[in-house]
């Protein structure tokens, strides 16, 4: 069943058999509140996943999430690539009703501010190569109410500076994982990258720094203030 909000079709009851939703490649226009209080109502163990390979086209052929699609919305994986290349600012912000892990796929090249801000129930995280842009606090506050910590976190990917691909400051902040792996074409962590994680991390911390420039040198990773603990 749907209803019309602000001119757009709400889906806001479904088949009580639909777990998963999967948006396949061919989608290329998601309207504002387009799955709107989906299984909302649903207890965690009856929650599906979310795969979202399709979105909305801008004029330059980018394919993106955008803000306010899957607004209070229950899932348990989200797993976004297909011919997604961009996931906008605010576009899962708020989202405390996942319950599972994020998988990024390569086909994302940027994530934009705040998209992932506040998810407080998920799990785990893949950042991976492709992105090249990371807004800020686009995962500020990930996991933050799983105490202790039970996921993890693995970045491949970050902001793209001159020669660098960088973490940057704030992404991360108040976010809560028990191991983190740091490689792929990441070669520089700026200072303070994980400030304010009040020993959220409590598992290992793993830092691959074999990456290589164009001519098969071995790149320099730079590390600064990476972890500012604040006190308890």
């Amino acid at each position: 069943d749907y209803y019309i909000f602000n001119g757009e079709a709400v889906a806001v009851m479904c088949d009580s058999t639909v777990t998963d939703i999967v948006i396949p490649e061919t989608v290329t226009y998601l309207g504002t509140n387009a799955f709107r209080n989906y299984s909302d109502n649903r207890d965690v163990n009856t929650v599906g996943d979310l795969i979202i390979r399709g979105g909305t086209k801008d004029e330059n052929g980018n394919i993106t999430i955008n803000k306010d699609v899957f607004t209070s919305t229950r899932f348990m994986n989200v797993t976004v690539g297909g011919n997604v290349t961009h996931i906008g600012e605010g576009a899962f912000e708020s989202s405390n009703h996942y319950f599972g892990d994020v998988i990024i796929e390569d086909s994302v090249k940027s994530i934009g501010a705040r998209a992932f801000q506040r998810c407080s129930m998920m799990n785990s995280l893949i950042i991976p190569e492709s992105v090249t842009y990371i807004g800020q606090g686009a995962f500020e506050g990930f996991a933050s109410n799983n105490n202790p910590p039970r996921g993890s976190l693995q970045i491949y990917g970050g902001n793209r500076e001159g020669e660098d691909i960088v973490i940057n400051s704030g992404v991360f902040n108040q976010s809560r994982f028990k191991d983190v792996i740091i490689g792929g074409k990441v070669t520089k962590i700026a200072d303070n990258a994980f400030s304010q994680i009040y020993e959220n991390f409590i598992g290992s911390l793993t830092i691959n720094s074999s990456s290589v420039d164009s001519t098969g040198s071995k790149l320099e990773l730079k590390i600064s203030r990476m972890f500012f603990l604040m006190p308890i």
